[in-house]
């Protein structure tokens, strides 16, 4: 990558006026730059700007400041240096400009003025944005918060400098709201509490006074996904501009397993059984589920879609089963509940794992009885519905661990398909992304659908796709707006977050060699460690020796997955690098 020329400038004080502003996870850091000298990065912790991302090596990249401006050099690290989306070459110095984002494993590194205001309130890379929006859902996850969290996009429609829109933003939002940048003239907004759209009247108004407008599209936490791909594709459909965009592209099925799946789904659909369908988040099991109830002779009845996952006792009781008049202090009429609505058809229960134990309990009788009360009711009415469930856990896990009835489970579990998540089926990768083009490109306005690349598509190939067909498809969406109608190369797909992740899981894979069990060691640890460690190895098996998904796979942390591996000595190869 060439040194592009800097617009920094010396303010003759020795560069007082110049700071590293340093975000990650969820602490800000500045330090101050001073003309003809430079801070170290890196895990080091001796170093000038320390890092506890254990994906950034420990020593890292170099800032340097002097008379021809700043710049930023890699060091030799394991997982890069990024700048404008591009990974620079060890010992290569890059220019940052004030304002201008570098990408130091997964913190980010911006170069400001001093006495501006922080980062949390400047537009973010977009893969940063996403991996911080991740960390939301996970934090609120594992603190079951029932207030929930929103993300909004916002498409701007005039000609307005993202300079501009971010001292807006930065006027206009608080400091734990971050803002990132989506695409040209597009941006994202994640507040750690649920807005609405008189919560942006501020913004708004700045932007509008600044001769632009803003669209805007909303999603919510949980009740819109519980994941940074399913909350961004949410947003991101409230503003297409055609409603038949959000349709599905016609089914791709190249893979053999999936193929083995669509053809039981076939026997199945014929058959008024309930059936339970398992997978990874994103893998397409609500696209299961529509092609099951279209074959089925329920066909002509409606599909009934439930997330249970933003279900709750109370409010959501008299929604799911209707309530009579004067249930309740606004219940002003009778009203009847969603399972009656959909008599003769079929209910699609996403998420059933994250249903609340009171909830299955009344949704097991009415499985049971065909038979739902209303709130408030006396006399029991009759339902004719066939029930399809969905989920990304493991319930016989959740069965043993109490937090799942068993008697639902196999109310539920029919006949159980289990969806391969798409790393596992990359022969489907390109015809996906190219449905997912030919979808979009009219809602854009296109007359020719863009064609991708042969690079464009190994870098596809090449990255794990945990978030499966919704991430791919975010990431088509995003790739159509950055290539203006051209064809898709691999600069208008999210490298920050495909190179990054790719190299990290190529470099974090575990051996079957190194799971194999050291009786002198084994010897050490008490049985309920040596329990524990036989979790570790089996979790790093099922994925492959992939420290990352292992550390999902045991509802952990990945920084305590490197703790468990060091402490039951199961070597990592950065180790031993």
């Amino acid at each position: 990558m060439a040194v592009l020329p800097s617009t920094i400038t010396n303010d003759g004080d020795g560069g007082d006026g110049l700071q590293l502003v340093v975000v990650e996870q969820d602490s800000v850091t500045v330090h101050g730059l001073l003309c003809g000298e430079s801070l170290s990065v890196g895990r080091d912790g001796e170093g000038d700007v320390v890092l506890v991302d254990p994906g950034a090596s420990v020593q890292h990249a170099r800032v340097n400041f002097d008379r021809g401006g700043v710049t930023i050099e890699d060091l030799g690290s394991l997982n890069g240096t990024q700048v404008r989306g591009q990974r620079i070459a060890q010992g290569e110095r890059v220019a940052l400009a004030v304002g201008e984002a570098a990408m130091v494993a997964s913190a980010v590194l911006v170069v400001q003025r001093k006495n501006k205001r922080l980062q949390q309130r400047r537009a973010l890379p977009h893969g940063y944005f996403e991996l911080r929006l991740a960390e939301e859902c996970q934090r609120a996850a594992a603190r079951e918060a029932t207030s929930g969290f929103s993300v909004v996009r916002l498409d701007v429609e005039g000609e307005l400098a993202a300079e501009d829109f971010a001292q807006a933003a930065a006027d206009s939002l608080g400091a734990a709201d971050i803002l990132g940048m989506y695409a040209p003239n597009a941006y994202e907004i994640l507040f750690p509490r649920v807005v609405s759209k008189g919560d942006l009247t501020g913004l708004l108004e700045k932007v509008r006074d600044l001769g632009a407008t803003v669209r805007l599209s909303f999603a919510h936490f949980p009740l819109d996904g519980r994941t940074a791909h399913a909350l961004i594709a949410k947003a991101c459909s409230g503003l297409r501009a055609d409603a038949a965009s959000t349709a599905r592209p016609g089914i791709i099925v190249r893979d053999q397993r999936m193929r083995e799946v669509y053809r039981l789904a076939e026997k199945a659909a014929v058959r008024d059984i309930n059936i339970l369908i398992l997978g990874e988040t994103g893998v397409g099991k609500e696209i299961l589920a529509d092609t099951i109830h279209r074959a089925s002779k329920r066909a002509e009845r409606p599909l009934l879609c439930i997330n249970c996952g933003a279900l709750n006792e109370g409010l959501r009781e008299s929604e799911l089963f209707g309530h009579e008049r004067g249930a309740f202090t606004d219940a002003k009429s009778a009203k009847p509940g969603l399972l009656e609505t959909a008599s003769g058809g079929t209910v699609f229960l996403d998420e059933i794992g994250e249903m609340s134990l009171p909830m299955q309990a009344m949704l097991l009788r009415a499985i049971e009885t065909k038979q739902i009360m209303r709130v408030g009711g006396r006399e029991s009415r009759a339902i004719d519905v066939r029930f399809i469930a969905a989920t990304n856990k493991d319930l016989v896990q959740e069965i043993k661990e109490k937090r799942f009835r068993s008697d639902l489970y196999y109310r539920l579990n029919g006949i159980s398909l289990e969806i391969p998540p798409l790393r596992e089926r990359r022969s489907e990768i390109r015809p996906l992304a190219e449905a997912f083009l030919l979808q979009l490109a009219p809602a854009s306005g296109m007359a020719i659908v863009p064609r991708i690349s042969d690079s464009a598509v190994d870098l596809l190939e090449s990255y794990s796709w945990d978030g499966n067909i919704r991430e791919l498809r975010n990431a088509m969406e995003r790739a159509l707006v950055l290539s203006d109608g051209g064809d898709v190369e691999p600069e208008h797909l999210p490298i920050e977050t495909i190179r990054t992740l790719a190299d990290l899981d190529a470099a974090e894979n575990v051996t079957v060699d190194d799971l194999a069990d050291d009786p002198e060691l084994l010897g050490r640890w008490s049985s309920e460690e040596r329990m524990e460690r036989a979790r570790v190895i089996e979790a790093l098996r099922l994925e492959g020796g992939n420290q990352t998904r292992a550390a999902r796979r045991l509802g952990i942390s990945r920084g305590t997955m490197v703790l468990r591996l060091e402490t039951f000595k199961i070597r990592r190869p950065m180790k031993r690098a």
